[in-house]
């Protein structure tokens, strides 16, 4: 019977030995991985203080070999269990390397490493303050946060950007106009968008959208500049931003916008948000900065235009979120490449006329069909109603509908029971998008099967007020 039971707590014990060796080399191989990782980049930081930091990761670098070794010895213990050596009296926890530790020493590099890159940002500061630095210089001050910014605060990243945000909203309309339309040699946008594309690659986290929401935050004042925005055209930015949304519609928690619609839905899931959604609504705030700034170039219009799925995208965002500040650029988004551009659509007509596809067809607008033009203008109405709690997005969203309907042949496909939305607008709230809301419905009414709903919804006067 004792040979039973001892011949059971070995086994016992050589799982446990088993389950040390592997634990312990794991941390081994992962933790040097990471260390290497730390050096690289480290490196690029190109100043003498390295030193310093080399010490302390050669200091680090002893304790991974230290356990390697507790490894080898949980080996050694376990060989000698099969041998039949009393092993209990060495104290199998006196050879397992505390992992708290090692993880608390993890932890304390990269605050180290943090503190001191924060150190170097004030000399890219003095540099983007400095009156005789160039525009290129002060370019490339973004261009080394972007990199390194890994290893920097938000706060320090946070007064770097707004320090470089003076040079276009200061009310220096020469100085404004000065770094508008400079013309530099500046690689920093080129840079910051193939770093997007790398770290987009990678697979989906909390530390992954973080790093992208950066990029994306220093990467909106550089396209400020019109030829910088010309590279990100030649790089294909459209295609960069539209990824990164998609990508962080999909990471959104799945939940039914229209529960509780306005300020009591935003009361209502403020909890929910803060925790599961709140990473990607500021992911989505810098993505669509940057998406803006670029629909002032007609090549990105063009381009936005041609792919179907980019203006899915928009009125997804307008169904799932509820953040002004997106809603309103989805909607201005959505209101630019409605507008009665002729040249925009000479050279759509141009890019189509090889797909045999005519803008003059019936039911065709800048390249969409009936089903697409149909979603979109009942997109933007039937979420009138739930963004009610902001004047900034009713204003973009009814300017939207207005550049829809200024095409008469267009009217007809609004659902009628959607045009409830706009009369609500002109009954209920604010003077701008009341007047927006006034001036799509005489435009809406000029179709006589439109004008005969208005006047069932009790709306007859609207049509007779004076804009």
């Amino acid at each position: 019977m004792v040979s039973y039971y001892l011949n059971r707590f070995k086994d016992q014990m050589e799982d446990q030995l088993s389950n040390i060796k592997y634990i312990t080399k794991s941390l081994a191989t992962e933790t040097n991985s990471q260390l290497k990782v730390f050096e690289t980049k480290l490196h690029k930081l190109h100043v003498p203080e390295l030193d310093r930091i080399d010490e302390k990761l050669q200091f680090f670098e002893q304790e991974i070999v230290n356990l390697k070794n507790m490894s080898y010895k949980a080996a050694m213990i376990k060989n000698e269990s099969k041998t039949g050596q009393n092993y209990g009296s060495m104290g199998v926890a006196e050879n397992i390397l505390d992992l708290k530790t090692v993880s608390e020493e993890l932890d304390e590099i990269s605050l180290f490493i943090q503190r001191f890159a924060d150190s170097h940002v004030s000399d890219q500061l003095r540099v983007i303050k400095d009156p005789d630095s160039t525009i290129k210089q002060k370019m490339d001050t973004l261009d080394w946060l972007a990199r390194n910014s890994e290893f920097i605060s938000t706060d320090s990243i946070s007064n770097c950007l707004k320090e470089f945000k003076e040079l276009y909203t200061n009310d220096n309309i020469l100085l404004k106009n000065e770094y508008i339309n400079s013309r530099n040699h500046s690689l920093a946008v080129i840079n910051i968008l193939q770093q997007i594309e790398h770290t987009t690659k990678l697979d989906p986290s909390d530390d992954t959208d973080y790093k992208i929401s950066v990029l994306y935050s220093i990467l909106e004042p550089l396209l400020i500049n019109n030829y910088n925005l010309e590279k990100a055209v030649d790089m294909e930015i459209i295609d960069t931003i539209m990824r990164s949304l998609k990508q962080s519609l999909n990471e959104m928690p799945n939940y039914d916008p229209k529960e509780s619609p306005g300020r009591s839905y935003m009361s209502k899931q403020k909890d929910k948000v803060a925790q599961s959604n709140n990473l990607c609504i500021v992911y989505q705030k810098y993505i669509l900065r940057c998406l803006t700034s670029c629909m002032r170039n007609e090549k990105i219009v063009i381009a936005f235009i041609q792919d179907e799925l980019n203006v899915k995208i928009m009125l997804k965002i307008l169904k799932l979120v509820r953040d002004e500040e997106i809603l309103a650029n989805t909607n201005k988004t959505l209101r630019i490449i409605l507008r009665d551009d002729h040249e925009i659509h000479k050279l759509l007509k141009k890019n189509k006329d090889d797909k045999k596809k005519e803008l003059n067809q019936p039911g065709v607008f800048l390249g969409f069909d009936e089903r697409m033009l149909g979603q979109i203008i009942n997109g933007i109405l039937e979420e009138l109603n739930v963004h009610n709690f902001s004047e900034l997005v009713l204003v973009e969203a009814t300017a939207a509908v207005l550049n829809f309907v200024k095409h008469h042949d267009l009217i007809r496909f609004i659902l009628p029971e959607n045009l409830t939305f706009l009369v609500n607008i002109v009954m209920e709230h604010y003077d701008k998008p009341r007047v927006l809301a006034i001036q799509c419905l005489q435009h809406i009414s000029q179709r006589d099967e439109y004008k005969k709903y208005i006047t069932q919804l009790g709306a007859d006067d609207i049509l007779e007020i004076k804009i």
